[in-house]
């Protein structure tokens, strides 16, 4: 292998004179050297450049690569990909596997709502699941199985309508159902369900109680629920019309049934 040391290392720029390092060669800089330029640096494939320790490496230009070792502690003036590369959602009702897209992936941002639950007639509706965002560290993960929350029926009114379940990433994080309307108390909209085991933890909407109205169901981390219906017509044809984790609206008067809760959902956003 052919190695090209030097002290130091200036006036290259895109206009004038280069130093090409053919592919599985190195260039190194030794320690107290300098390698300035006002061009772009590129190592690919398996060229590389080594700066050994008290070395610099000066860039005014452009540093591309396909990978960087060490630890890195020492870099500074990075620009650092922020956002996520990629994202999996899950709305079915069931158990699911997140697998990591690649090694790549070292964090992952998952958000969880459990299922509403379900509404009954006379403006008793149901209650929203709870909420729960957390990060994970997943460079020795290839996998987490999850659980989305299956929706609370509905019931004609005074009934108890369903509750529904929770949902989760694993023993990770999650977010427990919202309670159906009457299940708690007679009359009565149902208690939110809440998140757990996350970095934040939120309460979804809770149910409205008896009125002489449509009693709209408890609003989720993701929106609202479901429309609302004179007594000649049913809601429970509207019941997908909603945000994740959202409760059952209710049914008009006492001649009416309410809507069922919508389903829950897991978010899973994907981060180098």
């Amino acid at each position: 292998m052919s190695t090209l040391r030097v002290g130091k290392l200036e006036g290259l720029s895109a206009n004038s004179n280069e130093i090409r390092v053919p592919s599985g060669h190195k260039l190194i800089i030794e320690s107290g050297g300098q390698l300035r330029t006002d061009s772009i640096l590129n190592a690919s494939g398996a060229s590389s450049f080594a700066v050994n320790s008290s070395g610099n490496l000066t860039m005014a230009g452009t540093v591309t690569a396909a990978s960087f070792s060490g630890n890195g502690a020492n870099l500074t003036g990075l620009t650092m990909e922020a956002g996520p590369r990629s994202c999996q959602v899950w709305t079915s009702e069931g158990g699911f596997t997140w697998y990591k897209p690649g090694s790549w992936c070292k964090r992952i941002k998952v958000e969880v709502v459990g299922a509403g639950g379900g509404g009954s007639g006379h403006g008793e509706s149901g209650a929203a699941g709870g909420y729960t965002a957390e990060i994970i560290d997943v460079t020795n993960t290839n996998s987490v199985g999850l659980t989305v929350g299956t929706h609370g029926h509905r019931s004609c009114y005074a009934g108890g309508a369903g509750h529904g379940t929770a949902s989760n990433f694993g023993g990770y994080c999650g977010a427990n159902g919202g309670h159906g309307a009457n299940r708690n108390h007679g009359h009565s909209g149902g208690i939110a369900g809440h998140g757990y085991g996350g970095h934040m933890n939120l309460y979804g909407g809770g149910g409205m109680g008896h009125n002489n109205q449509t009693g709209h169901g408890g609003a989720s981390f993701w929106g609202g629920a479901g429309t609302g219906c004179h007594h000649h017509h049913d809601p429970v044809n509207h019941w997908t019309e909603q945000a994740p984790g959202a409760g059952g609206t209710s049914g008009f008067h006492h001649h009416t049934c309410g809507t069922h809760g919508n389903r829950g959902m897991v978010v899973v956003w994907e981060y180098a």
